[in-house]
């Protein structure tokens, strides 16, 4: 079984400003993943994370961090155009030598044009896998929502919340595009486990989009957005299970 986790970790502290790094190594310990992802990474804590998890591989870039115990090559491929997001890519080998690429982001919280611009930035860079047809697995915090994943009292609810806070009106072209490029939502695909939200702010904005290449080798088995309170956002848990080929 592959387990994979996005966790946006907050800086490593709790909703309400309570240092959480413990926290986040017990959680780790409790789920054992074989590849963690995470947003909001601050670098002090991660070398301390990495340090009491004994981990032997990381990457990190713009506060986006890939952790595990499998190998990692860093294939995020920034290009020098000015454009700077928050992503970072690595490609993993299944223990029968077939490679796979994990991309760990954390688009603008916002709105929703920034974050258009940086997921196409991101599609760019990352252009030779989609040219090869490459399994992959795009995980993160998105900050973006997808209508269908409520109820319309529900949806309504989240516009007139955000309007009183004079925040952005719901969208979701980011999440339309992301279907546009072929991916998936894991949570989607196993009929949407409860809870639905995955952060303080009671929506779903975190994900685990897959592509096909990446369903025909590894077969979803299961999605939770766990109910940690251990940051201000809920670990989102996939376990996969490599198909074999006879």
């Amino acid at each position: 079984m592959l387990k994979i986790i996005s966790y946006n970790v907050h800086d490593w502290y709790t909703a309400d400003g309570k240092h959480n790094l413990d926290q986040i190594v017990e959680l780790y310990r409790e789920l054992q993943p074989y590849i963690l992802c995470m947003q909001e990474v601050a670098g002090y804590g991660l070398k301390k994370f990495l340090e009491l998890t004994e981990l032997k591989y990381s990457l990190k870039s713009g506060g986006c961090a890939i952790v595990s115990n499998m190998e990692l090559l860093d294939v995020s491929n920034r290009s020098g155009n000015g454009s700077h997001p928050r992503y970072i890519t690595a490609q993993i080998l299944t223990p029968d030598g077939i490679p796979f690429y994990v991309n760990c982001l954390h688009l603008d919280h916002r709105v929703e044009p920034n974050r258009m611009k940086e997921l196409a930035s991101i599609e760019g860079n990352l252009k030779p896998l989609f040219e090869k047809n490459a399994p992959q697995i795009w995980l993160g915090d998105y900050n973006s929502l997808t209508e269908e994943d409520y109820e319309k009292t529900e949806w309504e609810e989240i516009a007139n919340v955000r309007k009183k806070n004079s925040w952005e009106s719901p969208k979701t072209q980011v999440t339309s595009r992301m279907a546009e490029l072929g991916f998936k939502d894991s949570w989607k695909l196993m009929k949407k486990p409860l809870p639905v939200s995955t952060c303080r702010f009671n929506t779903h904005i975190d994900y685990l989009f897959i592509n096909e290449p990446f369903r025909k080798l590894f077969e979803l088995k299961s999605i939770l957005h766990h109910a940690s309170q251990a940051s201000d956002h809920a670990p989102v848990v996939g376990v996969f299970e490599q198909v074999t080929f006879s």
